[in-house]
């Protein structure tokens, strides 16, 4: 539509309205530049009717605002610059936007089912975000156990992840027959720094107390990671049975038992740290084949306790300043067989501590592990009554000073417990090694070369005064003294009676001839 013009060439007066004004007017809604236009009134335009042109003036952008029910300030941001809009389906890079996935109504394409986390914009309350809906579904100003539990019981195995700080629960959170994956956020910080997600119990509980309890049936798994679960010297901090399949990076502390595991098989643990708990540090009744790796154990009760057992392996695991065992294994009905300790680490408190290892199982193995102790007199090993066929091979044994006994105990029944090439510490500084033995089983030092003035077995081995020590277990076993030659037992020489000098002389030099066999004589 072109507008009329008068076009009369009237330019009117200060007073009055002339024909080029109305031309002017006519002119500026018919497509025709002529002049800036300052609008300062209120200025309605309907939905729909508002169209901006492209540069050929051949197709518009039609503004269409919803159907909003009130009216709705739409504020500019203050530019620095010339800027483009963002809009919903357009491809667009966008740049120096600062946008928090928790914070925000915003669908994700997470791994994550749901986010935890303490709003700091809003009071600090702890909030569980539905990262598939962008929205917030529990919510609690102080108890962290609500939507702990609320992502635990709707997430049907998909992972949750709490974010770093500390999360406080007014009770214990219930991971029975569920499937559970919780993931917290990572210490970068080295391995002996707690984990950034931290659970505390912050109520009183009983010695009964089970703060984070996946003990139920089978085929129901819960996978644990960087987490730090702090207790209050009450009741058991993690508690399963089959239902963990892997924990990763999980710190524990402060608790009656740290971690209790029955009837559990199949389950791998990374990293596992700890300390400060009153009984046990970990408790395992009935595990087969759970393989630890890595970890430190340090400061409990006994740091780690096991029953019927069978093929439970750790992996250069420290096990540390415990106040009653370093590692107790209990036999049971004769179950606790066939574990096994790799470049495990075994070192007592300062004072006070006098047993290691304790161990009554069956065909448990500990291979280049090391035992080191400060004290002057202590037990470093000890194999109970129902002990059998255990083997200790190629461990080093280190003392703090040059007094340190250490003292290896066998109890009367225990049999074929083999302590089989192991080296006292290259500085030389245990003074005595101790054996309390029935008589049935075997010692050996030295396989591995020592530095050149380094005795390859201590100085003095004493012997208890009751059984004493078999050296040797059948004649054709090769025994050899002064670098000579190992050889078996000669055959039998009936005795001598009424034999000429002749006779007495051959008999004597065949006594000689024997002792230089052996290497007793030169």
């Amino acid at each position: 539509m072109v507008w009329k013009k008068v076009v009369n060439a009237d330019v009117g007066d200060a007073d009055h309205f002339g024909g080029n004004d109305i031309d002017k007017i006519s002119d500026s809604f018919s497509g025709v530049d002529v002049d800036d236009f300052d609008i300062n009134c209120d200025f309605k335009i309907r939905s729909g009717k508002l169209q901006q042109r492209n540069p050929a003036n051949t197709f518009s952008y039609i503004h269409t605002p919803a159907a909003i029910t009130a009216d709705r300030t739409l504020t500019y941001p203050l530019l620095t610059g010339t800027d483009t809009l963002v809009t919903q389906d357009f491809i667009q890079t966008l740049k120096n936007k600062t946008m928090d996935d928790a914070l925000n109504s915003i669908k994700l394409h997470s791994a994550y089912k749901y986010t935890i986390f303490i709003d700091t914009n809003d009071s600090n309350i702890i909030k569980c975000r539905d990262n598939d809906l962008g929205t917030i579904v529990s919510s609690h100003a102080t108890d962290s156990k609500i939507p702990i539990q609320y992502a635990a019981d709707n997430a049907s195995g998909k992972p949750i992840f709490i974010r770093g700080g500390t999360y406080l629960l007014a009770s214990g959170l219930d991971f029975k027959d569920k499937y559970v994956n919780i993931h917290g956020e990572k210490s970068n910080e080295g391995h002996d720094t707690r984990q950034m997600t931290l659970l505390r119990k912050n109520y009183t509980a009983s010695a009964a107390d089970i703060f984070i309890d996946a003990f139920g049936s089978d085929f129901f798994y819960v996978n644990l990671r960087h987490l730090w679960v702090d207790g209050d010297d009450e009741g058991i901090g993690i508690k399963f049975a089959h239902t963990i399949r892997q924990m990763e990076d999980v710190d524990v502390s402060d608790f009656r038992t740290g971690v209790y595991i029955e009837n559990n098989v199949y389950t791998n643990i990374f990293n596992l740290l700890i300390t400060s708990c009153i009984d046990y540090g970990i408790k395992i009744i009935g595990g087969d084949t759970l393989k630890f790796y890595g970890g430190r154990m340090s400061g409990n009760g006994t740091n780690v306790y096991m029953e019927d057992c069978e093929t439970t392996v750790f992996f250069g695991t420290n096990f540390e300043h415990g106040n009653n065992y370093g590692v107790y294994i209990d036999n049971n009905v004769a179950n606790s067989n066939t574990n096994a300790f790799y470049s495990c680490e075994f070192e007592s408190a300062a004072a006070g501590f006098t047993n290691l290892l304790y161990d009554e199982g069956r065909g448990n193995t500990y291979y280049k592990c090391k035992f080191n102790s400060p004290n002057t007199d202590f037990t470093a090993i000890h194999f109970g009554a129902a002990a059998r066929d255990n083997t200790i091979e190629q461990c080093q044994f280190k003392g703090n000073t040059s007094a340190t006994t250490f003292r290896v105990t066998v109890d009367s029944g225990a049999l074929r417990n083999r302590f089989l090439f192991n080296n006292v510490h290259t500085g030389g500084q245990i003074d005595t090694f101790t054996f309390l033995d029935n008589g049935t089983d075997t010692f050996s030092f030295g396989n591995a070369p020592l530095p050149s003035g380094v005795p390859s077995i201590p100085n003095r081995i004493s012997i208890d005064t009751n059984t004493g020590m078999k050296i040797g277990t059948s004649t054709t076993q090769k025994i050899g003294f002064f670098n000579k030659t190992p050889i078996a037992q000669k055959a039998a020489n009936a005795d001598t009676s009424g034999a000429s000098l002749a006779a007495l002389e051959t008999e004597v030099n065949e006594l000689k001839q024997l002792l230089r066999d052996y290497g007793l004589m030169a």
